[in-house]
């Protein structure tokens, strides 16, 4: 049987679900070296803690973790 054969019997919904399972298995090894990157860069290079705004969603985090480096926000 030639390989064109073998994909053309093949279930649609099988085939999403398979393209569904392959996206989340790739966004979670994304999401695990953005937060092993984080844990190395603040953690490990800085000494400091790595900042709430990447867990939690606010959208009033930047304005916050910059006013806790005493930077001024309004500054561009």
């Amino acid at each position: 049987m030639s390989e064109k054969n073998l994909y053309e019997n093949e279930d649609p919904t099988w085939k999403i679900r398979m393209q569904t399972l392959t996206r989340m298995m790739k966004n979670t090894e994304i999401a695990q070296t953005i937060d092993n990157v984080l844990y190395q860069y603040y953690v490990v290079e800085r000494g400091q803690k790595v900042p709430n705004w990447r867990y939690i969603k606010d959208r009033d985090w930047w304005i916050e973790y910059l006013k806790e480096l005493n930077i001024d926000p309004r500054n561009p």
